[in-house]
């Protein structure tokens, strides 16, 4: 695929006679104090430390395929044992390598965090390092930035200008997420290749974080503990799976073996310093006399569940103190607000009892409408108090968004008005974690890739520019063809969805049957015959554009199609009656080849409904 792009890249400028992808005009002379290009030469070299973790000689090889797509220069890695500050080299520098350390070039870690870096410029020889080696990774794509305007809009969609001469002046900044640690649940980014997670900058959860999410099935199986210790839980029959059962926060001898569990978890795993404790999905709480007193004691169901995670995490973390005072002082807890756990242990405006230092609250308002923001009281309140109620009980926060519609991925489903706004309130609340959940695992349209881009960009830096941001990509994702007409489409099927919400109450959500039931009530076909005029532009407009590259082309179709099954879904779920055989019979081929094609088989998170059933519906 990287030979594909990197040849639909230097024909671009043919295809659309605009900067697509790699097309700006070679500039000779331009401004810069130091020299780093020429004429296919470098006299730089990259240098990584002898003892290079598999990160930061990933860093490297990006470093190396990017230069080689922009110059076509094969710049050269060395180890720093090979390399002395004393050379006469010029050197770009990845780590904490013995240059660094030579230049005295110092790197604040709790600054930085894990994935904020520096890039720093002494002399001929540029330094760039991570507050961890992650940071390093992203040092290098800051770097690419400032020397050839690299802009990733997917792994394998991005957009530079083409120099044959490089110049620069000094280079001295630092760049630092706004969010520390970002998950993006799509099947473009979620426990995907380095590649991808690294370019889209995905942290990868598993190597910082335990279970993400639902945690107590994990610490007490209900397959192991349930017959010898029944009243350990919240239910009186076995359970047969990790849904709708919890354990019962008040048992003591349970919060023993649960903290016992924990331990061995956090010592056989080194690299992990946060810890889920969030309760199982779905509901099922305990109501025993214990539980039912503690939650009148409270005032919430939430305030037992507050309780115990406090004394697991002193636990833990007493226990790690005698072992590594250091790992100690990093380890985090977290627990959900969640269904049932949404409500803070709050009486008239103050809490009843606090998270400890090191216990957090993971707030997942799957009740919102996710159009709007959650803190917008006019159409979510409810989520708002949330929020509000829960920041008099814990300093520490982390997030789970919600971003598609369960039930069916296909319902149209507008989240990018509340994705921003959403975001800068994460910052301002000082979260720490944002998960954002979408149809993990499976490929669908509904402009998923549009969203992974907005989420990758504004976690990192929730200032940016929204509609900047979504042009260029539509530009650079579709092609500058057929960009502006996909762009016409994002932009009517959010302007029509917001009308629903004003005319129906039909507000995007996650979990229930709405944001429609798709039905010809809310989507007459006059609206899909004008989505359908839109997508015959683009198409005709990719058409006059194929001559110049037809590579370049199937590559601006594929994905124009793909977010064209937006529209066929629509027709042939609720139009298909009134088509004739062989109209009907040519748009369930269409669909079905191009979901195929994209290895689409899921439409909904439960799995009930499939590619196969779904164009089985549809013939009958």
């Amino acid at each position: 695929m990287k030979n594909a792009i990197k040849v639909i890249s230097v024909a671009m400028c043919l295809f659309f006679a605009v900067t697509a992808f790699a097309c700006k005009k070679p500039e000779e002379g331009e401004k810069g104090a130091y020299l780093m290009a020429k004429d296919g030469q470098t006299e730089y070299t990259v240098v990584v430390p002898e003892t290079a973790s598999e990160t930061v000689s990933f860093a490297a090889q990006e470093l190396q395929y990017f230069f080689k797509e922009v110059t076509d220069i094969e710049i050269s890695v060395k180890k720093d044992s090979d390399i002395s500050s004393a050379d006469a080299g010029k050197y770009i520098s990845l780590g904490k390598t013995k240059l660094l350390a030579d230049a005295k070039i110092s790197v604040d870690e709790t600054t930085l965090g894990m994935d904020g870096y520096l890039v720093k410029q002494k002399s001929d020889d540029i330094y760039l390092c991570g507050g961890a080696d992650d940071g390093t990774v992203y040092a290098v794509y800051g770097l690419l930035k400032e020397l050839f305007n690299l802009e990733i809009y997917t792994a394998d969609c991005y957009t530079f200008d083409q120099k044959s001469e490089v110049r620069f002046d000094a280079f001295d900044f630092t760049d630092v997420p706004d969010i520390p640690f970002r998950v993006i649940g799509r099947s473009n980014t979620w426990y995907s290749t380095k590649e991808n997670m690294f370019r889209m900058r995905v942290t990868n959860a598993e190597k910082r974080m335990s279970n993400l999410g639902h945690a107590l099935y994990y610490f007490i199986p209900a397959a192991v503990y349930f017959d010898d210790h029944p009243e350990w839980f919240s239910v009186k029959n076995k359970p047969s799976g990790h849904n709708d059962w919890q354990l019962c926060m008040t048992n003591e001898e349970m919060k023993a073996e649960f903290i016992k569990n924990v331990k061995t978890f956090v010592e056989e795993n080194p690299s992990i310093d946060i810890v889920s404790l969030g309760q199982n999905d779905g509901y099922g709480y305990c109501t025993c006399d214990n539980c039912a007193a503690k939650e009148e004691e409270y005032g919430a169901v939430s305030g037992a569940y507050v309780a115990f995670c406090n004394d697991v995490a002193a636990a833990v973390t007493e226990w790690m103190r005698g072992i590594d005072a250091a790992r100690a002082s990093r380890l985090q807890f977290y627990m959900f607000a969640y269904t049932f756990t949404e409500k803070a242990p709050v009486k008239d405006g103050k809490p009843t009892i606090r998270c400890a230092d090191n216990v957090g609250v993971l707030v997942a308002p799957i009740g919102a409408h996710v159009s709007h923001a959650y803190s917008d009281m006019a159409t979510n309140a409810s989520s708002a108090g949330i929020f509000k109620n829960w920041k008099t009980v814990s300093d520490n926060f982390y997030i789970w968004s919600y971003s598609t519609h369960f039930a069916n991925y296909y319902m149209p489903h507008n989240s990018f008005g509340s994705i921003q706004k959403n975001i800068q309130d994460y910052v301002d609340i000082g979260a720490q974690f944002v998960f954002d959940q979408a149809t993990c695992g499976n490929s669908v349209s509904n402009f998923d890739a549009l969203k992974t881009y907005l989420f990758s960009k504004l976690l990192w830096d929730s200032e940016l520019h929204f509609d900047t941001l979504v042009q260029n990509f539509m530009n650079a994702y579709y092609g500058e063809a057929a960009g502006p007409h996909i762009y016409r489409f994002f932009d009517v099927m959010r302007s029509y969805l917001t009308s629903l919400e004003y005319s129906s109450s039909q507000y995007a959500e996650c979990a229930s049957q709405r944001p429609t039931n798709v039905s010809s009530q809310y989507f007459p076909q006059n609206y899909l015959y004008y989505l359908d005029d839109i997508f015959y532009d683009a198409f005709e407009a990719l058409d006059n554009a194929k001559s110049a590259d037809e590579e370049a082309y199937a590559l601006y179709k594929g994905r124009v199609d793909f977010e064209y099954l937006d529209v066929l879904y629509l027709q042939l779920e609720l139009y298909r009656g009134a088509m004739s055989n062989s109209e009907k019979k040519e748009l369930i081929e269409r669909f079905q080849d191009i979901a195929i094609e994209n290895r689409m088989n899921n439409f909904n998170e439960s799995g009930t409904i499939t590619l196969s059933s779904l164009i089985n519906t549809w013939k009958q």
